[in-house]
């Protein structure tokens, strides 16, 4: 008979995290999101709508970016992005994520802005 050595127990923080992202990743693995949901609790966090009224500060405020370069980032015309401004065009869901992601990481972003004003010499 093989003696299976007994694992070590968990001692620090480093350590705790390691071992659930093991049995995440093995929970996974076995049964995927299902199985997952199954041992560990799973929050789903619902980010709030973003509004003409978003846009508009992330934009400005953020951003302190024109409508012209705005819309050039995003990839989508500069009409689009007065629809946005004005509420008269609701935004697809890939543009609201992107907005999110600049509203959270908004100093990546103005960054960004910065360095293509920069190069456009304005």
């Amino acid at each position: 008979m093989t003696k299976t050595k007994p694992k070590p127990e968990v001692s620090t923080v480093a350590d705790r995290i390691i071992q659930a992202l093991e049995m995440l990743d093995a929970a996974f693995a076995k049964g995927g999101m299902e199985e997952v949901e199954k041992q560990f609790r799973v929050t789903r966090v619902k980010k709030p709508p973003i509004t003409p009224e978003d846009v508009v500060r992330i934009r400005k405020k953020q951003l302190g970016a024109t409508q012209e370069l705005f819309a050039s980032l995003l990839g989508v015309p500069v009409g689009t992005v007065r629809a946005w401004e004005r509420g008269t065009e609701v935004l697809s869901a890939m543009a609201e994520k992107f907005l999110n992601e600049m509203r959270y990481n908004g100093d990546y972003w103005k960054q960004r802005v910065q360095a293509v004003t920069a190069k456009r010499g304005r």
